[in-house]
């Protein structure tokens, strides 16, 4: 049931973007100029911020506050520890990774959802930091 849940959330944000990709980041970057162009930008602001709150409950909902959380600033750590720079696609890779093993682990072995996932999260830093310190860069820098 939850699954179905965060699939439908999923694939109707997806689903959005999708659909109003070039709008979305025309209002993102520049909204002064797309409002002179005639977009209505208050309208995608509301879009955006619908989305983000959907995509907020449907994954407090599922994982509870503390995980759901760590489900938001994992990946784009862990995608600027490793790669020295920020990507979507990159971030969203790592979160949609880490939580299909976190339910994969907690379904294989009877495991709370959310320990599972925190230790993915927290391996998964622990990697990064062990990898950039083999590499000669401190952790910090």
């Amino acid at each position: 049931n939850d699954l179905a849940y965060l699939t439908l959330v999923a694939l109707l944000v997806v689903a959005s973007i999708l659909t109003f990709n070039l709008e979305l980041k025309y209002v993102s970057f520049d909204p002064d100029l797309a409002y002179v162009s005639g977009l209505n930008t208050r309208a995608y602001y509301y879009l955006v911020y619908t989305l983000v709150a959907l995509t907020l409950s449907a994954t407090v909902k599922i994982y509870g506050v503390v995980v759901a959380g760590v489900l938001i600033a994992t990946p784009s750590v862990i995608s600027v520890y490793l790669l020295r720079s920020y990507r979507a696609e990159t971030a969203i890779a790592f979160s949609t990774t880490i939580s299909l093993v976190g339910y994969s682990v907690s379904y294989l072995t009877g495991a709370q959802v959310s320990m599972c996932i925190g230790a993915i999260s927290l391996t998964l830093l622990t990697t990064g930091t062990l990898i950039r310190w083999l590499n000669g860069r401190r952790p910090n820098s």
